[in-house]
């Protein structure tokens, strides 16, 4: 890990689910936690092989480690939103987080 190439903040957004008040099920986004990150955008050519896509991941992620991060998360970078897809913790090590995200659509954003 290189702490000088963390160097763009985050936001790692968490959703809480609850009854509405008619019956249904109501999602509210909140902001779990900010950190620095090293970002590593996915170019296209890196997506698609052949016609198909071959990598659904748009950006990855290194920060600092922290419990608690989960793929039912959202991160928001410089005006996108990301859906994460994984949370790695190389090695185990407890010294950082490889989170892999995809970015989300405008509408689907919801936060």
């Amino acid at each position: 890990m290189n702490p000088g190439k963390m160097n763009q903040r985050i936001e790692i957004w968490s959703v809480t689910r609850s009854r509405g008040a008619q019956g249904g099920w109501e999602e509210t986004w909140a902001l779990y936690k900010t950190r620095w990150a090293s970002v590593q955008l996915t170019k296209a050519q890196e997506k698609f092989k052949g016609g198909q896509i071959q990598n659904p991941v748009d950006a990855l992620f290194r920060i600092r480690y922290v419990s608690g991060i989960t793929e039912e998360m959202r991160i928001r970078h410089d005006g996108n939103h990301y859906e994460i897809l994984s949370v790695i913790n190389p090695e185990e090590a407890n010294r950082e987080l490889e989170i892999a995200g995809k970015k989300i659509i405008a509408d689907e954003a919801d936060f």
